[in-house]
C-alpha cells in the first residue's frame, strides 16, 4: 500500500469535495447533526469549512481518498458562514429532527449562562475523519503526524479539538495520540495537544 498526503485548498478543492463528503456520510453517526445532511448539502458545508481552513489534508492509500481532516484558527467560521447560507435548511432539519433542536437550545442556553473560553488553543482541528472501511489502518494518526509537522513548521506550539464525550472511540483514538482533557461542558470534552 502507498500512503500519501495532500494538502487541499481553494485551487484542488474541487478534485478532492466528493471523496471528503461521502467518507464523512459514512463515517459520522445518527448522533451527530451533520449526520442527516445530504451528500450535496454536505459538499457546501465542507466547500465553506476548507475556505476558511489553514491546513486541510487529504490521505491517499493508493491512489484513493480514504481520510481528510480540517483545521485552522478561523475555521469556525467557515461553520458560521455555512449556517447563514442554509439557515431554512437547517431550520427544516431542526424541526424534524427535535432531538437536536433540544441539543441546540441547551447549548446556546448554557454558553450564555457560563461563558467561558473553552480551549486556550487558538488553533483548531474541526472535523477529521477516516473510511470506515480502513479504520483503525493508521490513516487518522498519519493525519495528525502530517498536520503536526506543519505546525511545528509554522511554530504553532498546541492545538486543539472538541469532541461529545459520547464518543468513546475518539475519545480514546485522542487520547492515543497525545491529547490531553482540558476541560468538559455539556457533554462536549476539549482537549488540547503540545507540539514541543
Amino acid at each position: 500500500m502507498v500512503r500519501q498526503s495532500k494538502l487541499v485548498n481553494s485551487d484542488n478543492v474541487l478534485d478532492y469535495i466528493d471523496a471528503i463528503a461521502e467518507i464523512h456520510h459514512l463515517a459520522y453517526d445518527d448522533g451527530h447533526f451533520t449526520s442527516l445532511f445530504s451528500l450535496g448539502v454536505l459538499k457546501n458545508y465542507y466547500l465553506e469549512l476548507i475556505s476558511y481552513s489553514d491546513v486541510t489534508i487529504v490521505v491517499i492509500d493508493d491512489n484513493r481518498v480514504v481520510g481528510f481532516l480540517i483545521s485552522g484558527q478561523h475555521v469556525s467560521k467557515g461553520i458560521a458562514s455555512f449556517i447563514k447560507h442554509k439557515r431554512f435548511y437547517l431550520a427544516n432539519i431542526l424541526l424534524r429532527n427535535p432531538r437536536f433542536l433540544f441539543q441546540k437550545l441547551v447549548t446556546t442556553f448554557y454558553s450564555k449562562l457560563f461563558s467561558s473560553t473553552p480551549t486556550k488553543a487558538s488553533f483548531r482541528l474541526l472535523s477529521i475523519a477516516v473510511s470506515s472501511q480502513i479504520q483503525s489502518n493508521g490513516a487518522g494518526a498519519f493525519l495528525l503526524a502530517e498536520l503536526e509537522a506543519l505546525l511545528k513548521r509554522e511554530n504553532i506550539a498546541e492545538y486543539g479539538l472538541s469532541v461529545r464525550l459520547s464518543n468513546i472511540r475518539a475519545l480514546n483514538f485522542y487520547i492515543k495520540n497525545g491529547f490531553v482533557l482540558e476541560k468538559s461542558s455539556n457533554g462536549t470534552c476539549y482537549m488540547i495537544k503540545g507540539l514541543a
